[in-house]
């Protein structure tokens, strides 16, 4: 029996087996279809890496403007506290000049009442000095 599957192969050969081709072509076929899959999911990784390359991109760019915003406010803030010193400085001043001027007017105000009141206790004096006589 043996002899005569070895006569037989020998007769007729693999390849002349319909089954040797259908296992070659699912063979050739599974190899095919990893291969598309693969290059696929190579693609698919390109995109990705696309995709997370734009985002970052993104978030650079709004990052960029929330500091530019920042800056910006930090600028108007300083801006505003210089000019409020700038007012209360000016202020001050004309606040020193008033109380200047206030003083002014008091001293001249005390030296006229000096002279008036020596003013009237002359008169007084006077008055007196002809009431006793």
């Amino acid at each position: 029996m043996t002899k005569s599957i070895i006569l037989m192969y020998m007769m007729h050969p693999f390849w002349y087996d319909p089954f040797f081709y259908l296992f070659l072509v699912a063979t050739i076929v599974a190899i095919v279809f990893v291969l598309a899959v693969m290059n696929i999911l190579k693609d698919k990784q390109k995109e990705m890496k696309v995709l997370q390359q734009q985002h970052s991109a993104k978030i650079d760019l709004l990052r960029k403007d929330q500091i530019d915003k920042i800056d910006k406010i930090r600028h108007e803030v300083s801006q505003r506290e210089e000019e409020r010193l700038r007012q209360w400085a000016e202020s001050e001043k004309e606040m020193m000049h008033v109380l200047s001027g206030v003083l002014n007017i008091l001293d001249i105000t005390e030296t006229i009442s000096k002279n008036d009141s020596e003013k009237i206790l002359g008169k007084l004096d006077e008055i007196n000095l002809t009431m006793k006589k």
